[in-house]
């Protein structure tokens, strides 16, 4: 069963209602990284958005099994990489679990970026050639 009353729920419901009903242009997240578990020098450490993310899900998905189960349909997926020697067709594979893409998307992007974000995820997922420094060798 989902536990709803878990910190970092409870913290992560108080910080969405302050977000929608306060007028301040910014609010704090110190409860909420301390129901992670977080020091104060932790919590004074610069974090970006992908690194907070996965902490976030990483300590969301030890709070159950339903709930990693849960958050493992809605952003889990799979990458089949590949690589295929030009020279003798020799193929190496892997598959590769994630639960976010890091897309390359530019600074200046149209106002309705929703459009132009499959373009984004299938240029990450596009046909790369390996040559030059670049080049794979097969043994």
């Amino acid at each position: 069963e989902l536990n709803g009353d878990s910190p970092i729920m409870s913290q992560l419901r108080r910080l969405f209602a302050v977000l929608l009903y306060s007028k301040r242009s910014s609010v704090s997240t110190v409860a909420l990284l301390e129901s992670f578990g977080w020091s104060k020098i932790q919590r004074s450490e610069q974090h970006d958005v992908h690194e907070f993310f996965s902490i976030l899900m990483d300590a969301l998905g030890s709070e159950s099994v339903q709930l990693n189960k849960l958050l493992s349909d809605i952003f889990a997926g799979f990458s089949y990489d590949w690589l295929v020697c030009s020279r003798c067709n020799h193929i190496a594979s892997k598959i590769t679990s994630f639960m976010n893409l890091s897309l390359d998307v530019p600074h200046k992007v149209d106002e309705n970026i929703s459009n132009e974000i499959q373009s984004f995820i299938q240029k990450q997922f596009a046909i790369e050639t390996l040559d030059g420094d670049n080049c794979w060798h097969c043994s």
